[in-house]
């Protein structure tokens, strides 16, 4: 029951030499060596369907749920330190701050899940984010007549739209 789907929309994540999934069917985070060596899991409890997974630059592990309108935070070893009633359809970390996408909006929040405001409204329902520590830019990809990935500027202006069926490698090959 391990849900990995090469990170398109957030299911696993890469960091500190170690793969965090989000085990969708047993509502769990499951985390794994490089090598594909088990090294834990513990339960997202009320997960629901697991959507989006990022993890910070202090190794703090935050999951959403598609059925339930909430992120967790662990801390690497699988400790639950916060939830927040935040819908979520895809995470990921930035340097000091989490993108989230939620039904038509890219939202900013905190590493202690506080809202930091809407960086965006788009015309479709966010299913993945990604951002670029390196230029501020971030994507939001969606289903809304198509599918379609749209890149945005720090402060939130349209770069660009493309359609998503042509940006094969995932979100994170433009980070």
């Amino acid at each position: 029951g391990v849900l990995i789907s090469g990170c398109h929309i957030g299911d696993c994540h890469y960091s500190e030499g170690n793969f965090y999934v989000a085990d969708t069917q047993n509502e769990r985070i499951q985390k794994f060596t490089k090598g594909g060596k088990f090294l834990a899991k513990w339960p997202v409890p009320g997960g629901g369907f697991l959507r989006g997974l990022a993890v910070d630059k202090h190794a703090n592990v935050y999951v959403g749920s598609d059925t339930n309108p909430t992120i967790w935070k662990f801390d690497k070893n699988g400790t639950l330190i916060k939830s927040a009633g935040i819908a979520s359809l895809a995470i990921r970390a930035a340097e000091n701050y989490l993108v989230v996408g939620t039904g038509g909006k890219i939202e900013k929040y905190s590493f202690d899940l506080k809202s930091m405001g809407t960086i965006t409204e788009t015309a479709y329902t966010t299913y993945g984010v990604a951002v670029s520590n390196k230029t501020g830019n971030f994507w939001g990809c969606g289903i809304a007549d198509k599918a379609t990935c749209s890149q945005y500027s720090p402060s939130g202006a349209l770069m660009k739209t493309f359609d998503s069926a042509k940006f094969n490698d995932g979100l994170q090959a433009q980070t």
